[in-house]
């Protein structure tokens, strides 16, 4: 998806329970273009990775759209992603596969709209020289409000029995 156009995709206005896009193979956004949900009464399903190993690489911002991926083997990050706060919806990741690779990307996100969630027992990579992060400026999770283990506004999700992997050269 290359597009400079505002919004570059909006998953619609009114009811959009159950709108979504499924992803078999990698994704790749570029140009300005957002891609948002204009409903103000509930949120869209969004993108839904549902391929064995795949790639998320994303410029720009995303406000009001969910991503999760469901996938059945590596999620990878390709580059970083930022949550927008322009709608009354909030953006939220959740990542079900069984390995997370974040490699050294960041994830920017807000205390209001913007949610990360990893599921219980998924393994996740890091090479960021921060760490994980999370309500810091440095790591991978960077302008998130909180850490826990329910998902909330502004918050990171961390699920049991997950094994984390550090590379960096420093982690926090």
């Amino acid at each position: 998806c290359a597009s400079t156009a505002l919004p570059a995709v909006d998953f619609g206005f009114g009811n959009v329970t159950g709108n979504l896009i499924s992803l078999k193979g990698n994704f790749t956004k570029t140009g300005a273009g957002d891609i948002t949900t204009s409903s103000v009464t509930n949120a869209s399903t969004g993108f839904v990775f549902s391929g064995v190993n795949q790639t998320f690489t994303f410029a720009g911002t995303s406000s009001g759209v969910n991503y999760t991926a469901n996938n059945t083997g590596t999620f990878t990050c390709g580059s970083n992603f930022t949550f927008g706060t322009a709608l009354t919806q909030k953006t939220i990741f959740t990542i079900n596969a069984p390995t997370l690779n974040l490699a050294s990307r960041v994830f920017t996100g807000n205390a209001t709209k913007a949610q990360f969630n990893i599921a219980n027992g998924v393994n996740v990579l890091t090479s960021n020289t921060g760490g994980l992060g999370v309500t810091g400026a440095t790591g991978n999770f960077v302008g998130f409000s909180s850490i826990g283990n329910t998902p909330a506004d502004g918050r990171v999700v961390f699920g049991a029995n997950s094994n984390y992997t550090f590379s960096g050269n420093t982690t926090t």
